[in-house]
């Protein structure tokens, strides 16, 4: 009996027949962009001096394929007034005035909609970079020592 027993758990089954089908497989690569930027910082080291600070951050569009026309818009920020963009001090409280623009001249400023927003194109999978060009505009010297801070959502439509 043991030798049984043995002799069945070391042999295998008997196949006597086989059959197979097909496994359809497929795949799909959907016309997708994605926009990243990079931090904006901007460094007042003499408060109160009637100058400008300016700084620059990158907007980068990445595509997957050839994509005609995109706009990249920008909202106004978590602290703005109206359409001012503030960033607000981390203790204090107080609000620092800044804007975004599209150009080096910082003339256009960029924001929402057609006329706001940045056109762009990618004519190969690929991506697309954009300067984004800060400025805060004479710099108050009634703005306390702090760390000031806003977020702008940054968007794209392809």
């Amino acid at each position: 009996m043991l030798g049984f027993a043995a002799g069945a758990l070391i042999s295998s089954p008997a196949l006597a027949q086989a059959t197979d089908t097909t496994l359809p497989v497929s795949g799909e690569v959907v016309d997708r962009c994605n926009v990243t930027a990079t931090p904006m910082h901007f460094l007042v080291a003499n408060p109160g001096a009637n100058t400008n600070v300016d700084s620059t951050a990158t907007v980068q569009v990445q595509c997957t394929s050839v994509t005609l026309f995109f706009l990249v818009t920008m909202d106004n920020g978590e602290n703005a007034l109206g359409t001012q963009r503030r960033m607000v001090g981390a203790v204090s409280g107080d609000y620092l005035e800044y804007d975004i623009y599209k150009n080096a001249a910082r003339t256009q400023r960029w924001g929402q909609g057609f006329f706001g927003g940045q056109v762009g194109f990618v004519l190969v999978a690929g991506s697309a970079n954009f300067t984004a060009y800060g400025r805060i505009p004479t710099v108050s010297s009634f703005n306390a020592a702090d760390s000031y801070s806003d977020t702008v959502v940054v968007t794209v439509q392809f």
